[in-house]
């Protein structure tokens, strides 16, 4: 959903009360008082923002939106005001706001820079040749008629970050090939992830592929999200966590596929399908490594997950069941058992 801006639609406001003909004007006298209604959204997205606090300066007017974003202004008295906007998470905004009959205006407010979610917020993606599907190294992906730009990795992607929330005009191109250019929303602490191609000639190529994801900060640096799409192993993210609501760590293995918890008593342990078969008639363990460091070599003795880390302070976990498909880092690692990684966050 479109917007204007404030100061836009206070203009468009002005263009609407001086567009009846001036025969008519004269014939109907203006009225002393008049009724303003609105619309506030959100400029990343476009949804309605519920509670905006709206105030009319100089005047007794202050009223909040409702669900929809709406708000009413009943008899003001026609003249110039300022108009000014509130709600918690969003920049205020502020403008002339001339009042001169009944009309009806939107507005947008911006998300604020949100500092120490350690979320990502921004473009990623990869760019490949329409022809062959082959990745396009050492392209230019420019942001924002170039105020921001990377070039393209050997394999194509490419990463632009700590962009704004909204709208971005993105520019591929590379020698040999047409520019192409999309319009791209980014939403706060949220990731967009785009497949584009690019033709040697200038032909009607398929629509950008977009994912919007919620990225931490913190997986996106220890390489979680590159190893998630390769497709090996298990991979929980904060969302999956939060949705879990786990009391507990091993809560969050319960029901994996190659997982097993077993309990006694109170206490609980994982074992991974290549642990189920015993040493000495019992469990093998697996190995587990919190933020990069080996906290638990695995084998005969249990790890004690629960004891580790509360669920609260994770950002991911990647849990692989089996030494197949293992990262190459931690390949050499493995007590033949199984492999558990964790991540806090930042």
């Amino acid at each position: 959903m479109g917007g204007l801006s404030l100061r836009t639609a206070t203009a468009l406001l002005s263009a609407i009360a001086a567009g009846p003909a001036f025969a008519e004007a004269l014939q109907e006298p203006e009225p002393e008082a008049v009724r303003v209604t609105g619309r506030v959204i959100d400029a990343a997205d476009g949804r309605p923002l519920a509670g905006a606090v709206v105030v009319l300066e100089g005047t007794d007017f202050r009223v909040e939106t409702d669900a929809d974003g709406r708000f009413e202004l009943n008899r003001v008295a026609r003249g110039s005001y300022r108009l000014r906007l509130s709600h918690p998470g969003y920049e205020p905004e502020v403008d002339d706001f001339p009042v001169l009959r009944d009309a009806g205006v939107v507005v947008v407010m911006r998300p604020l820079a949100v500092e120490g979610d350690n979320l990502v917020t921004g473009i990623m993606g990869t760019l490949t040749a329409s022809t062959d599907g082959s990745p396009l190294a050492g392209a230019a992906v420019r942001v924002d008629s170039g105020r921001r730009g990377v070039l393209t990795d050997d394999r194509g992607n490419f990463t632009v970050d700590e962009l704004a929330p909204g709208l971005h005009l993105v520019e591929f191109a590379q020698i040999g090939y047409a520019t192409r250019r999309d319009t791209v929303r980014v939403l706060p602490g949220r990731v967009t992830t785009v497949e584009a191609s690019l033709s040697a000639d200038p032909v009607r190529l398929d629509p950008l592929k977009v994912v919007v994801e919620r990225r931490e900060a913190a997986l996106q640096d220890a390489g979680f999200y590159e190893r998630r799409a390769r497709g090996f192993g298990r991979f929980m993210d904060r969302e999956f966590i939060e949705g879990r609501a786990p009391l507990e760590m091993t809560d969050l293995f319960a029901g994996l596929t190659g997982v097993t918890v077993e309990a006694t008593g109170t206490s609980r342990r994982v074992v991974l399908r290549s642990g189920r078969v015993g040493l000495s008639g019992g469990y093998c363990y697996p190995r587990v490594f919190l933020d990069n460091i080996l906290v638990h070599e695995g084998g005969s003795v249990p790890a004690g997950i629960d004891d580790l880390v509360n669920p609260d302070a994770v950002a991911g976990l990647e849990v692989y069941p089996s030494s197949a498909g293992l990262p190459a880092r931690y390949a050499s690692m493995s007590a033949g058992c199984g492999l558990v990684l964790i991540w806090t966050r930042s």
